[in-house]
């Protein structure tokens, strides 16, 4: 046999197998129900056994199920009691076709996008939540998964899976995961694609008030080291965009320091937002001590709130160097453009400001958000009430207790304060 008899005799084969697939599910006798709303059909591969089908304009898609009876009449009977059962369903809210783990976390980030541009959380965020489920979410339960099949208990080996994925993964990063999947859920409750009895059960993490992970801060002798080497790591810039990107990290730095703002909230100030006045105090060369009231703009992640901050005099200085002071300019902009520094130019810096102090093998994890744990920190040892810090830093007083219940007795003021200078460097965080 030649190539091309080959070729015909499969074609052939395929035509065959085609035409089979279509007359097997061929209607070969129906009768329209309810002013054609619901059909009942008998097809070719049926046989005597009736089935129903009807248009689900709700959700656009078509439904057909066998009733499993040879008998007519209790075929059509059945076929309108399945049909208002549908209706009934789809009035309540309840989805006829189960939706994918996929299609539901589409819907899901839409929604959270939805949020962010009214100003309800922050793009970073809706990002951030992109990618946690996408990586971890999707991965676990499968994208193609029917949420029909998810039940209560889907998610009781989740932290175990998490750890074989990555053995270094925090506590606090499977806490959050966690709420963030319960979000998910409660979001696709209130929109019929799950059910209530589906809410997910993790399992205990088991985690002691001394086992809280914490981030590291800067103690007294280490923000000392950071402190005084501004000036010269400030003098060390390649050329005069360097330096003045180096001066505005600098008052990022001490800003961040002596507000307890997040990296976030930093970025995202403006002038208008600002409001500099006196303090009733004196500092050690016997000057009035400049204070800041900031009001956190509401894409942030805790919406907006007004801050009490200390060190006022460091926004004036941003105002000599900045091109960019109206109302509403970013008070840390790129003096070129009037935008936002860009991030990367932060985490360079930083890294080389490190390098520079000699903070860099301290055996810390030292990050932008080291500076607001200094400040709740240093602002506790100071006496602060807890209820008020946790109100200006804009968090809760549950946290505070958790991650900073070992901030308590003298001797721990006593060796964090020892053998220290009481200069300006000092002043930032203790006065």
């Amino acid at each position: 046999m030649n190539n091309r008899s080959q070729i015909a005799q499969k074609t052939s084969k395929k035509r065959s197998k085609s035409a089979k697939t279509k007359d097997s599910h061929r209607i070969v006798e129906s009768y329209e129900l309810l002013d054609g709303a619901v059909t009942v059909i008998r097809t070719t591969k049926s046989g005597r056994f009736w089935s129903m089908s009807c248009w689900l304009r709700e959700e656009g898609k078509a439904y057909r199920r066998s009733l499993r009876t040879k008998n007519l009449e209790e075929a059509k009977e059945l076929a309108r009691d399945q049909y208002f059962k549908l209706k009934a369903d789809i009035q309540y809210g309840n989805r006829i076709f189960s939706k994918t783990a996929e299609e539901l976390v589409k819907d899901f980030i839409k929604y959270k996008s939805d949020e962010a541009k009214s100003g309800l959380i922050t793009q970073g965020r809706v990002s951030t939540i992109t990618t946690s489920l996408n990586r971890w979410f999707l991965t676990y339960v499968g994208k193609k998964k029917k949420l029909d099949t998810l039940n209560r208990h889907s998610f009781e080996e989740y932290y175990v899976w998490r750890r074989q994925k990555a053995s270094d993964v925090r506590n606090a990063t499977l806490i959050n995961e966690r709420a963030l999947i319960s979000s998910l859920y409660k979001y696709g409750i209130s929109r019929g694609f799950l059910r209530h009895d589906q809410m997910p059960i993790f399992p205990r993490l088991n985690i002691k008030k001394s086992q809280v992970e914490r981030r590291d801060d800067f103690d007294i002798q280490d923000w000392e080291k950071l402190y005084r080497s501004f000036r010269r790591w400030v003098g060390k810039a390649t050329s005069n965009k360097e330096e003045e990107q180096r001066k505005f990290i600098r008052d990022f730095i001490i800003l961040s320091a002596n507000t307890g703002l997040r990296f976030g909230e930093m970025r995202k100030l403006k002038w208008r937002m600002i409001e500099i006045y006196k303090g009733k105090e004196k500092d050690k060369k016997g000057q009035d001590q400049v204070h800041v009231k900031i009001f956190v703009p509401p894409d942030t992640k805790t919406g907006a709130r007004s801050t009490i901050g200390r060190r006022g005099d460091i926004f004036q200085r941003i105002k000599a160097y900045s091109k960019h002071t109206k109302k509403d300019d970013w008070i840390f902009a790129d003096n070129d453009t009037g935008e936002q520094i860009h991030k990367k130019v932060y985490y360079k810096l930083w890294e080389n400001l490190l390098k520079e102090c000699g903070l860099h093998e301290s055996g810390k994890t030292l990050t932008y958000y080291s500076l607001r744990h200094t400040y709740i920190t240093f602002r506790l040892l100071a006496g602060v009430d807890a209820f008020i810090l946790s109100e200006n830093v804009g968090t809760s007083i549950k946290m505070l207790e958790n991650h900073y219940a070992h901030i308590k007795s003298d001797s721990v003021k006593r060796e964090l304060t020892k053998d220290m200078k009481y200069d300006e460097a000092g002043q930032i965080l203790l006065g």
